[in-house]
């Protein structure tokens, strides 16, 4: 009876890790700490940036979700973009960009909506 019960214990184990395996498999990445302007909700608009301001515009696309931001001189260093259960960082030092988005759903083939965008500046005229 106690190797029966031994076994028994065994199989619950080896079920439940299998189970935490799974599902720590499906778990989004972290998300990452910005270390500059944070604009969430993501929906086109003036945004203030410490340097001036920016404006970006949201569009919908054959492939997704994407946008475009316009500063009024200054260079943004890098921008995250948030969308589903991953990030992209797009490092851009520039003034303007156009059709940036978030990361690649692959279960649907089109990029994520947005969830977020962290704006970095680095202090420099474009």
């Amino acid at each position: 009876m106690k190797a029966r019960a031994a076994r028994l214990l065994v199989l619950c184990c080896i079920t439940a890790l299998t189970a935490a395996t799974a599902a720590s498999a499906g778990r989004p990445p972290f998300n990452p700490v910005c270390n500059g302007t944070k604009i969430e909700p993501v929906a086109s608009g003036t945004y203030a940036l410490p340097l001036g301001a920016v404006t970006i515009t949201v569009r919908e696309t054959p492939a997704g979700q994407v946008f475009d931001f316009q500063t009024d001189g200054f260079a943004v260093t890098s921008i995250v973009a948030k969308g589903g259960t991953a990030y992209a960082t797009w490092d851009v030092n520039a003034s303007a960009g156009t059709d940036l988005h978030a990361t690649l759903n692959p279960h649907s083939g089109y990029w994520y909506d947005l969830s977020y965008l962290c704006f970095t500046t680095g202090g420099g005229e474009a």
